[in-house]
Protein backbone atom coordinates (compact mmCIF):
# COMPACT_ATOMS: atom_id res chain seq x y z
CA UNK A 1 0.00 0.00 0.00
CA UNK A 2 3.19 2.37 0.25
CA UNK A 3 3.20 2.42 -3.76
CA UNK A 4 -0.62 3.93 -3.55
CA UNK A 5 -1.21 7.62 -3.70
CA UNK A 6 -3.36 8.83 -0.37
CA UNK A 7 -5.51 9.89 -2.55
CA UNK A 8 -6.58 6.31 -3.77
CA UNK A 9 -5.89 4.78 -1.22
CA UNK A 10 -9.46 4.09 0.39
CA UNK A 11 -10.68 3.09 -2.57
CA UNK A 12 -8.46 0.41 -2.94
CA UNK A 13 -7.96 -0.87 0.54
CA UNK A 14 -10.96 -2.42 0.98
CA UNK A 15 -11.62 -4.24 -2.64
CA UNK A 16 -11.20 -8.48 -1.82
CA UNK A 17 -8.85 -9.24 -4.64
CA UNK A 18 -6.03 -7.20 -6.78
CA UNK A 19 -8.19 -8.31 -10.26
CA UNK A 20 -11.31 -5.84 -7.94
CA UNK A 21 -8.39 -3.17 -7.43
CA UNK A 22 -7.19 -2.95 -11.23
CA UNK A 23 -10.77 -3.22 -12.45
CA UNK A 24 -11.85 -0.34 -10.22
CA UNK A 25 -8.60 1.82 -11.44
CA UNK A 26 -9.31 1.04 -14.68
CA UNK A 27 -12.30 2.04 -15.01
CA UNK A 28 -11.81 5.37 -13.61
CA UNK A 29 -8.25 6.11 -15.35
CA UNK A 30 -8.06 4.01 -18.39
CA UNK A 31 -9.98 6.88 -20.62
CA UNK A 32 -8.82 8.00 -24.05
CA UNK A 33 -10.75 10.93 -25.01
CA UNK A 34 -11.16 12.40 -28.39
CA UNK A 35 -9.51 15.75 -27.27
CA UNK A 36 -6.55 14.05 -26.21
CA UNK A 37 -6.08 12.17 -29.16
CA UNK A 38 -6.41 14.81 -31.42
CA UNK A 39 -4.57 16.91 -29.44
CA UNK A 40 -1.19 13.94 -29.90
CA UNK A 41 -2.09 13.43 -33.61
CA UNK A 42 -1.64 17.21 -33.93
CA UNK A 43 1.76 17.14 -32.11
CA UNK A 44 2.90 14.06 -34.59
CA UNK A 45 1.88 16.17 -37.64
CA UNK A 46 2.90 19.49 -36.69
CA UNK A 47 6.91 18.09 -35.29
CA UNK A 48 9.50 19.31 -37.51
CA UNK A 49 13.29 19.05 -37.06
CA UNK A 50 14.09 23.37 -37.39
CA UNK A 51 17.05 23.82 -35.29
CA UNK A 52 16.65 20.41 -33.29
CA UNK A 53 19.72 18.10 -33.65
CA UNK A 54 18.70 14.83 -35.89
CA UNK A 55 18.50 12.83 -32.35
CA UNK A 56 16.53 15.35 -30.52
CA UNK A 57 13.59 15.92 -33.37
CA UNK A 58 13.43 11.88 -33.67
CA UNK A 59 13.46 11.34 -30.15
CA UNK A 60 10.65 13.41 -29.69
CA UNK A 61 8.84 11.95 -32.21
CA UNK A 62 9.37 8.59 -31.26
CA UNK A 63 8.04 9.94 -27.43
CA UNK A 64 4.62 10.69 -29.12
CA UNK A 65 4.22 7.32 -31.29
CA UNK A 66 4.99 5.48 -27.75
CA UNK A 67 2.48 7.31 -26.39
CA UNK A 68 -0.20 6.74 -29.19
CA UNK A 69 0.66 3.32 -29.51
CA UNK A 70 -0.36 2.91 -25.70
CA UNK A 71 -3.20 4.54 -25.98
CA UNK A 72 -4.53 2.66 -29.02
CA UNK A 73 -2.26 -0.25 -29.48
CA UNK A 74 -1.91 -2.10 -32.83
CA UNK A 75 -2.94 -5.20 -33.15
CA UNK A 76 -0.50 -7.85 -32.24
CA UNK A 77 -1.89 -10.74 -33.48
CA UNK A 78 0.00 -13.26 -36.46
CA UNK A 79 -3.00 -13.11 -39.30
CA UNK A 80 -2.25 -11.17 -42.58
CA UNK A 81 -4.16 -8.72 -42.00
CA UNK A 82 -2.97 -7.75 -38.69
CA UNK A 83 0.59 -7.47 -40.32
CA UNK A 84 -0.44 -5.62 -42.76
CA UNK A 85 -1.12 -2.87 -40.16
CA UNK A 86 2.25 -3.18 -39.30
CA UNK A 87 3.72 -2.28 -42.37
CA UNK A 88 1.58 0.43 -43.42
CA UNK A 89 1.78 1.75 -39.87
CA UNK A 90 5.61 1.55 -40.18
CA UNK A 91 5.85 3.20 -43.93
CA UNK A 92 3.27 6.16 -42.38
CA UNK A 93 5.75 6.46 -39.96
CA UNK A 94 8.99 6.73 -42.00
CA UNK A 95 6.76 9.30 -44.01
CA UNK A 96 6.53 11.66 -40.95
CA UNK A 97 9.80 11.06 -39.97
CA UNK A 98 11.49 12.56 -43.30
CA UNK A 99 8.63 15.15 -43.95
CA UNK A 100 9.60 16.82 -40.81
CA UNK A 101 13.69 16.85 -41.78
CA UNK A 102 15.36 19.98 -42.98
CA UNK A 103 15.96 20.38 -46.04
CA UNK A 104 19.66 20.28 -45.59
CA UNK A 105 18.83 16.41 -45.49
CA UNK A 106 16.60 16.53 -49.22
CA UNK A 107 19.80 14.31 -50.67
CA UNK A 108 19.98 11.44 -48.01
CA UNK A 109 15.91 11.50 -47.77
CA UNK A 110 15.72 11.11 -51.68
CA UNK A 111 18.26 8.16 -50.88
CA UNK A 112 16.18 6.22 -48.89
CA UNK A 113 12.81 6.91 -50.53
CA UNK A 114 14.68 5.77 -53.67
CA UNK A 115 15.96 2.27 -52.54
CA UNK A 116 14.37 -0.90 -54.15
CA UNK A 117 13.73 -2.11 -50.32
CA UNK A 118 12.49 0.80 -48.09
CA UNK A 119 14.28 0.75 -44.42
CA UNK A 120 12.47 1.02 -42.04
CA UNK A 121 12.20 4.09 -39.55
CA UNK A 122 15.26 3.18 -37.27
CA UNK A 123 17.40 1.98 -40.30
CA UNK A 124 16.19 5.94 -41.85
CA UNK A 125 17.49 7.42 -38.67
CA UNK A 126 20.54 5.47 -38.74
CA UNK A 127 21.28 7.33 -42.62
CA UNK A 128 20.06 10.82 -41.72
CA UNK A 129 22.49 10.24 -37.84
CA UNK A 130 25.25 9.41 -40.30
CA UNK A 131 24.49 12.24 -42.83
CA UNK A 132 24.40 14.49 -40.12
CA UNK A 133 28.08 13.34 -39.07
CA UNK A 134 29.35 13.51 -42.39
CA UNK A 135 28.25 17.04 -42.78
CA UNK A 136 29.70 18.11 -39.19
CA UNK A 137 32.99 16.06 -39.77
CA UNK A 138 33.75 18.02 -43.06
CA UNK A 139 33.46 21.03 -42.07
CA UNK A 140 32.85 22.50 -44.94
CA UNK A 141 32.74 25.89 -44.22
CA UNK A 142 29.42 26.89 -44.95
CA UNK A 143 27.45 28.20 -42.69
CA UNK A 144 23.95 26.37 -41.41
CA UNK A 145 21.33 28.84 -42.13
CA UNK A 146 19.22 27.76 -38.98
CA UNK A 147 22.70 28.32 -36.57
CA UNK A 148 21.94 32.06 -36.68
CA UNK A 149 18.68 31.48 -34.34
CA UNK A 150 21.38 30.24 -31.89
CA UNK A 151 22.88 33.27 -29.74
CA UNK A 152 26.30 30.90 -29.76
CA UNK A 153 26.48 30.56 -33.18
CA UNK A 154 26.00 34.41 -33.72
CA UNK A 155 28.92 35.40 -31.27
CA UNK A 156 30.74 32.68 -32.84
CA UNK A 157 30.09 34.22 -36.23
CA UNK A 158 30.90 37.41 -35.41
CA UNK A 159 34.07 36.58 -33.71
CA UNK A 160 35.17 34.65 -36.96
CA UNK A 161 34.37 37.40 -38.76
CA UNK A 162 36.13 39.91 -36.96
CA UNK A 163 39.60 37.88 -36.96
CA UNK A 164 39.27 36.63 -40.23
CA UNK A 165 38.42 39.75 -42.67
CA UNK A 166 40.51 43.09 -43.74
CA UNK A 167 38.34 45.47 -43.54
CA UNK A 168 39.15 49.32 -45.31
CA UNK A 169 37.63 51.97 -43.28
CA UNK A 170 37.23 55.28 -44.68
CA UNK A 171 40.27 56.96 -43.27
CA UNK A 172 42.50 54.28 -44.84
CA UNK A 173 41.12 55.32 -48.51
CA UNK A 174 41.80 59.05 -47.27
CA UNK A 175 45.36 58.39 -46.17
CA UNK A 176 46.27 56.63 -49.83
CA UNK A 177 44.72 59.35 -51.67
CA UNK A 178 46.81 62.45 -49.32
CA UNK A 179 50.00 60.41 -50.25
CA UNK A 180 49.49 59.71 -54.35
Amino acid sequence: MHNVSRDLIYGVLFRSNAHAIWEDLRERFDKVTASRMFSLHKSIFLLAQRTLPVSTYYSKLKDLWDEYDSLIPPPCCDCVKSKDYATHLQYQRLLQFLMGLNDGYAHARSQILMKSHIPNVNQAYAIILQDETQKIAAGNGELDPTALLLPEALDLSLQNLESNANFVTYEDTQRVNVSN
